[in-house]
């Protein structure tokens, strides 16, 4: 595929290197802990209209509601296979600036 990069590092060390910001069309994530840590450095790495996709659990995603900081909700997607759970997807509200 042409155009895609995959990042080995944990996104608190990427969010904080130079040129992070705004720079991803869209990132995901399953095994997802604290959303309170982890939108708002996924939204500082996305840009305006990129997308977010999280692998939650069903009480994570009763949780998570609509709206998250600049990230809001497009829509839930359950989990392929079969398997318990939802993605959550999630777009980055249109000219916001990355801090």
């Amino acid at each position: 595929m042409s155009g895609v990069a995959v990042r080995r590092e944990r996104l608190e060390e990427f969010a904080c290197s130079a040129g992070a910001a705004g720079t991803f069309d869209s990132a995901t994530a399953r095994a997802v802990g604290n959303f309170a840590e982890l939108i708002p450095l996924a939204a500082r790495c996305l840009k305006p209209g990129g997308r977010l996709f999280l692998w939650l659990s069903p009480r994570q995603a009763t949780e998570i509601g609509y709206e998250y900081g600049e990230v809001r909700r497009a829509k839930n997607v359950l989990v392929p296979g079969g398997a318990q759970g939802e993605i959550w997807w999630g777009v980055k509200c249109e000219g916001n600036s990355n801090s």
